[in-house]
C-alpha cells in the first residue's frame, strides 16, 4: 500500500476518534520496530498538509541491555533523512525492572506515562488493529473483562490522554511500508504472547467463513449494543424484548 493511502487511513482514525487538536503536544512512544517508526513519520508528514499544528516529542524508554549509542545512531539516520525532532532517551527506572521481566509492555507504558505527565499533552502509541483486537479478546476470554485498548483514552490521574492513530492499520502493512521505502528499523516486531498467538491462529482458521475476522471483531467492540449486555435486572432497568424468543 502506498504512503498516501496509509496516511489517509491514519487521518481517518484520527478524525473518527478526535485524537488531535490544534496546538497539542504529542509525545510519541518510539521503539525500534516498524509500527512506532511509521507512526512518528506519519504524524510528521501530516504536518505539511493539514490545517492544524502540533508539537512532536519522540520518546524512547531504554530497557535493560539496550545500547543507547546504537539507538542514537539509528535515530540520527532517521532524523537526518526526515527532519524529525530530537529523540528523548529515558531509562527504565530500577523499580520497573522486576515488572519489565514479567510484563515488558506494561513496564514501558507506565514509564512512558510518568515521563510524559510532566507536560499536559497526549501520548501517541503505535498499537495496530491486531494489538487492539487481540488485547480486547484476551481481556474478554482470559480475564472476563470488557476492556479493549481505546483509540483515544484520557487518563484520569494524569494530565495526559493516550491516542492510537494506527488503529485502522495492520502490522504487516506497516512492516511492508518500512521495507518498501527503505526505512531502517532494529527489530521487526514484538512476538505475540502465547495467549494472543492462540487467538490469532483461531481467527485465521475462521478466515474461510469471513474474509476479515479481525475487522469484524474490531467493529463489534466499536459498536456494542448496551441492551444486549447480560446485566442483572434491577427495578428501574428498561424493559427490552429477549431476542432469542
Amino acid at each position: 500500500m502506498k504512503e498516501h493511502n496509509l496516511l489517509k487511513i491514519v487521518g481517518q482514525a484520527i478524525q473518527d476518534y478526535r485524537m488531535i487538536q490544534d496546538g497539542d503536544i504529542l509525545w510519541v512512544g518510539v521503539s525500534t520496530a516498524p509500527k512506532s517508526i511509521s507512526l512518528l513519520l506519519f504524524l510528521q508528514k501530516r504536518l505539511s498538509y493539514i490545517p492544524i499544528s502540533y508539537t512532536l516529542r519522540p520518546l524512547h524508554i531504554l530497557t535493560p541491555n539496550e545500547d543507547p549509542l546504537l539507538i542514537e545512531r539509528w535515530y540520527t539516520t532517521l532524523q537526518n533523512r526526515f527532519s524529525l525532532p530530537p529523540l528523548i532517551l529515558s531509562p527504565l527506572p530500577k523499580e520497573g525492572h522486576t515488572l519489565y521481566h514479567h510484563n515488558p509492555r506494561q513496564a514501558i507504558l507506565q514509564t512512558l506515562i510518568h515521563t510524559c505527565s510532566s507536560t499536559p499533552g497526549k501520548l501517541a502509541l503505535g498499537d495496530s488493529l491486531e494489538d487492539i483486537t487481540l488485547s480486547a479478546l484476551m481481556a474478554l476470554i482470559y480475564h472476563r473483562r470488557w476492556a479493549p485498548l481505546l483509540p483515544h483514552y484520557p487518563l484520569h490521574h494524569f494530565p495526559l490522554a493516550i491516542i492510537r492513530p494506527l488503529a485502522y492499520l495492520f502490522e504487516r502493512q506497516l512492516l511492508s511500508y518500512c521495507q518498501e521505502y527503505h526505512i531502517p528499523f532494529l527489530r521487526p516486531s514484538t512476538p505475540l504472547s502465547k495467549g494472543k498467538s492462540h487467538l490469532f491462529s483461531l481467527l485465521e482458521d475462521i478466515r474461510p467463513l469471513t474474509p476479515n475476522p479481525l475487522h469484524q471483531v474490531f467493529a463489534a467492540f466499536r459498536n456494542p449494543k448496551k441492551e444486549y449486555f447480560l446485566q442483572k435486572e434491577t427495578t428501574n432497568a428498561p424493559h427490552f424484548q429477549n431476542p432469542f424468543f
